[in-house]
């Protein structure tokens, strides 16, 4: 099933990140879509600075992946998103994606659905994403709703984004 990153991310509040599979003229590649509000997308300004973290957790039989980014060193514009290998959309893909392609397309969108931002990066993520996906294949498969209560978990213990960026790795 292909999946219109627009239209799921304008069901978001501003500041919500999604990832989704997107073709930019060439094969499918996995890119990061950023719902957010005028006033700090003009923050950004021409070439901004991104840092990026991830790290995987375990709860209860899931391998839950959280990537964070930040522009800039900018607190207010600190973002996150929960990769799920067996997302029955095509997770395998987006993780294999990360796991090899060299760049990763970042794309602030305003509240209207307007392409406000697009830059891209040097993929310094896909050694980890390799190793995730190697670490995913001594699992059990689980189903959305084990990784939902998973991640709800994690959130309880870590109920700000602040707290899961100081607990996650730097990869640029």
């Amino acid at each position: 099933m292909k999946i219109d990153p627009l239209e799921v991310l304008l069901t978001r509040p501003a500041g919500t990140m999604i990832y989704a599979r997107s073709s930019f003229g060439g094969p499918m590649e996995t890119a990061l879509y950023i719902h957010e509000e005028p006033k700090y997308i003009n923050r950004l300004k021409y070439n901004p600075i991104y840092e990026v973290r991830t790290g995987a957790i375990e709860v209860d039989g899931v391998l839950l992946v959280a990537l964070m980014l930040q522009p800039n060193a900018d607190g207010d514009m600190l973002y996150e998103s929960w990769w799920n290998y067996h997302q029955p959309d095509g997770g395998d893909k987006a993780f294999a994606d990360l796991a090899t392609q060299e760049m990763l397309k970042i794309i602030f969108v305003d509240s209207e659905g307007n392409y406000k931002k697009k830059s891209g990066i040097r993929n310094s993520l896909a050694p980890v994403f390799a190793d995730y996906i190697e670490r995913i294949k001594g699992f059990i498969p689980w189903s959305m709703k084990e990784f939902d209560a998973a991640k709800e978990t994690v959130c309880e213990e870590l109920p700000s984004p602040r707290l899961l960026w100081d607990r996650l790795r730097q990869t640029n």
